[in-house]
């Protein structure tokens, strides 16, 4: 018959102690593990930083020799632990994770919570809250319940804000209810409301603004700034693409007196680069003594324009048109002269023959 191996002194208890530390990790695991199975991750991560922190006691528990230990508690009889749910750990490593990506919009909750902010600011913490963590049933609860407490004062303030005429309130409750994210359905009678209000008061702000434009628009005239007529006028198609507007009558005919005059100059601006362009082709060709009928084509050009030729381009034009001219006639002059002398020899040599 085999002898009993001896059990070491002190070995039952470190087995047991060691035995029981991995069942209550174990434990706090599985309640760990249900919170996050409900949707409930900051309670399971509350309940994992209780002292000892779990993911400190899992790393420490679950030693790379578990097969040997358990191999000599088999032996000596003593207690055997349990082996660590290392998958349940990892899972909730995880939700450690998604709770640090989510930090921001969790603190910016809890302080909205703490402080009572307004509903419009806890409702927007909340969406972007539902909108990340979707893992969380809890949030879109929320979300339902603070839209409904919304509602009901954005009622009461639509109504203050169109009663008081206030545009800027006006336009920051209309972009909060045509915003996106809306799991409730906005009453049928805020949106139109606000709707008609803002585009009234729009039309009023943008006639207040279209009648001091038309007032530098006169002044403009008055002083003939181009410049500052260009600048107007687009500051006119600013306005009224802004506002969509139909401009008074009165208004409007400021502006087309300024576009018109404005159209003038430009065109007159054109006429005055092509002029000095056609001036330039002229020196040019006077400066290569070009032929006479292309300087006489180039200077009938550049006289069809409603501006004065300078008077040295003029001058030098006309010079060497003379010259050109003396030229000729010289030229035909010697031309004659030749044929003169031609019908000479002619003529000499006819009367020889017939005296001979």
């Amino acid at each position: 018959m085999p002898r009993p191996i001896k059990r070491a002194a002190g070995l039952a208890e470190l087995a047991a102690a060691y035995a029981t530390a991995c069942d209550e990790a174990n434990a706090r695991l599985r309640r760990c593990i249900d919170y996050l199975r409900r949707g409930f991750r900051s309670e399971a991560i509350n309940l994992a930083e209780m002292h000892p922190k779990l993911l400190e006691m899992v790393a420490a528990l679950d030693i790379p020799e578990i097969d040997q230990w358990e191999h000599l508690c088999a032996m000596y009889e003593c207690a055997r632990p349990p082996r660590i749910a290392i998958e349940s750990a990892a899972e909730l490593n995880e939700a450690y994770a998604q709770e640090q990506e989510l930090a921001d919009l969790l603190a910016e909750h809890r302080f909205q919570a703490v402080a009572r902010g307004t509903l419009d600011l806890r409702l927007a913490a909340v969406r972007q809250l539902a909108a990340r963590d979707r893992a969380c049933a809890f949030w879109g609860e929320d979300q339902d319940a603070l839209e409904r407490l919304r509602l009901v004062d954005l009622r009461q303030e639509a109504a203050t804000a169109i009663k008081a005429r206030s545009l800027g309130d006006i336009e920051r409750l209309l972009k909060e209810v045509s915003a996106a994210g809306w799991r409730a359905t906005i009453p049928w009678d805020i949106k139109p409301a606000l709707d008609n209000a803002a585009w009234t008061l729009h039309a009023e702000v943008g006639v207040v603004e279209l009648q001091k434009l038309a007032e530098q628009m006169r002044a403009a005239l008055q002083g003939r700034s181009h410049g500052k007529a260009v600048q107007l006028l687009a500051k006119w198609r600013e306005v009224i693409t802004r506002y969509q507007l139909e401009p008074p009558q009165e208004l409007l005919d400021d502006m087309l007196a300024l576009r018109q005059w404005v159209t003038e100059v430009d065109a007159q601006n054109v006429q005055q680069a092509e002029f000095t362009q056609r001036g330039a082709a002229l020196r040019a060709l006077i400066d290569v003594r070009a032929p006479e009928e292309e300087l006489r084509h180039a200077h009938q050009v550049l006289k069809g324009f409603d501006f004065t030729i300078p008077d040295d381009l003029e001058w030098d034009y006309q010079r060497l048109i003379k010259e050109l001219v003396r030229q000729r006639k010289m030229e035909q002059y010697g031309i004659y002269a030749l044929v003169a002398l031609v019908l000479l020899v002619l003529l000499g040599a006819l009367v020889m023959i017939f005296r001979h």
